[in-house]
């Protein structure tokens, strides 16, 4: 499978999630790089990271501004946005890449057996200045009305 057939797959999962568990109208931008989408000025960034095996092993990267995170958290929960804590925020970015990890793999092959580990909040003050000076193959940036999110997966 081509890294363009991963991503393929992976954009219609994130579709399908954020729309879905959301309700996040979202569009897709071809970016060669990280400024092109100028999720680099929204505001401070989470970023979440999940590693699975299978018939393939690598891991998935979601980052976030943190200001987009809380509105969707409140909206996944059902709270207000001042009553979202820094928990709520995280454990929903974490439940955002499981879904659409998850839902990447059941229609990427039905059949095969991939394993999903734990997800994991990275503090990494540098992740958008490294992912800027050399933009990963795996990158999808989307645009919702509240800002952008972006999506990587290394597989090999």
């Amino acid at each position: 499978m081509t890294m363009k057939d991963l991503k393929q797959k992976m954009t219609t999962s994130i579709s399908e999630v954020l729309e879905t568990m959301f309700y996040m109208a979202l569009e897709f931008e071809e970016c060669d790089n990280i400024q092109d989408s100028n999720i680099d000025n929204e505001g401070d960034i989470r970023i979440c990271r999940l590693d699975f095996t299978g018939s393939l092993t690598g891991h998935f990267i979601i980052f976030v501004p943190k200001d987009l995170l809380i509105t969707m958290a409140s909206d996944f929960m059902g709270e207000d946005k001042t009553d979202i804590t820094q928990e709520y925020s995280d454990g929903t970015i974490k439940e955002i890449i499981n879904m659409v990890g998850g839902n990447m793999f059941a229609v990427l092959d039905h059949e095969a057996e991939f394993n999903l580990g734990i997800p994991e909040i990275v503090e990494d003050s540098d992740f958008i200045r490294s992912i800027s000076s050399n933009p990963p193959e795996g990158l999808v940036i989307a645009e919702a009305i509240e800002g952008h999110l972006g999506f990587i997966i290394y597989a090999g």
